[in-house]
């Protein structure tokens, strides 16, 4: 995301999301193909290691070097995009902003100082910045509280389709087929409109969804499992917009931190999916119901952060404090 313009933060995260939703399609064939549960986790974890070895070609942000104070970095990576893809200076500038833009000029003095001085300047972060004014604690919270309902229901309702009537394959496959026009509504949405709204609208739609199919007839197998399917839809939807909604929330000193504490609530929401399913052996439609309120309640919150729609990324705390639309 820091390496694109404000323009093209939407475009790009759609290509992501539908990767990965593809990923997921062809993981059906792989289950059907592999019934021991250990062969498929073993096969299914060969990805991320050829996937770690790509990360090793992808150069870092300037944007982030230019937050680090590492200014000759900044220049070598710029200077590198506008060899390697035949761009003209003035667009490859485009993806910072004119405040970083006008700190690498100033800065550029610094190519004949050793790198050591350079260094000496470079403040560190960690995700305890993330809660030192109230402010941006409460961002936090707030995004974090949204990423673990997001994985939260995600998985859950994903988990409670092979559990329904019907061949549990299919049932899968539908739930992972749904997400590449759930990503699409998202780009749409978040082209169209501000990027707060269309994951607070998912977001309680998918709620809605889960708490109205706890009261269709048992003697109906479509619709249950549509109304399950429209619950993942607006999930979907929900997960992949507030990834980049919390980018763009999230200051360039601090991103890499925020969203490394947001994933690691989304994955206390997964974990937590697989028990409170486990409480519709006590009572049937609580599980679903659970999942739709805690998706209302957070679709409402989402509400209260900073609007990000065609504005420039935060660098440092201090640019997000003073946001006049927090």
């Amino acid at each position: 995301m820091e390496f694109t313009s404000s323009e093209l933060r939407a475009p790009v995260n759609f290509v992501f999301m539908c990767a990965t939703a593809v990923i997921a399609i062809f993981l059906t064939g792989f289950a059907y193909a592999i019934s021991d549960w250990r062969t498929l986790e073993l096969t299914a974890c060969l990805l991320p290691i050829i996937v770690f070895f790509i990360w090793t070609f992808v150069p870092e942000s300037p944007r982030w070097f230019i937050g680090r104070k590492r200014f000759r970095e900044a220049e070598a990576i710029l200077e590198e995009v506008i060899k390697n893809n035949i761009k003209q200076h003035e667009e490859v500038l485009g993806i910072l902003t004119d405040d970083e833009e006008e700190t690498l000029f100033e800065n550029s003095f610094q190519e004949n100082i050793p790198e050591k001085t350079i260094v000496n300047k470079e403040e560190n972060y960690t995700f305890i910045d993330l809660f030192k004014t109230w402010r941006i604690a409460l961002i936090t919270l707030n995004i974090c509280f949204g990423w673990m309902v997001c994985s939260m229901l995600y998985y859950g309702v994903i988990l409670k389709s092979v559990d329904m009537a019907g061949n549990r394959y299919l049932n899968y496959l539908l739930m992972q087929i749904v997400e590449v026009p759930s990503n699409y509504a998202s780009y749409y949405f978040f082209i169209r409109f501000d990027h707060r709204k269309p994951i607070s609208f998912f977001m309680v739609f998918s709620g809605l969804n889960c708490i109205v199919s706890n009261f269709v007839t048992e003697g109906s197998f479509w619709i249950p499992l549509i109304l399950v399917v429209l619950g993942k839809f607006g999930i979907s939807a929900a997960f992949s917009s507030i990834y980049l909604l919390s980018a763009e929330i999230f200051p360039t000193v601090v991103r890499t931190n925020g969203l490394g504490v947001a994933s690691m609530t989304a994955r206390i929401g997964s974990m937590l999916a697989p028990f409170i399913l486990h409480l519709s052996y006590y009572v049937k439609w609580l599980p679903l119901s659970i999942f739709g309120v805690l998706s209302f309640i957070s679709g409402m919150m989402i509400l209260l952060l900073p609007e990000t729609k065609d504005k420039d990324l935060p660098q440092t705390l201090d640019d997000l404090t003073n946001r006049k639309n927090f």
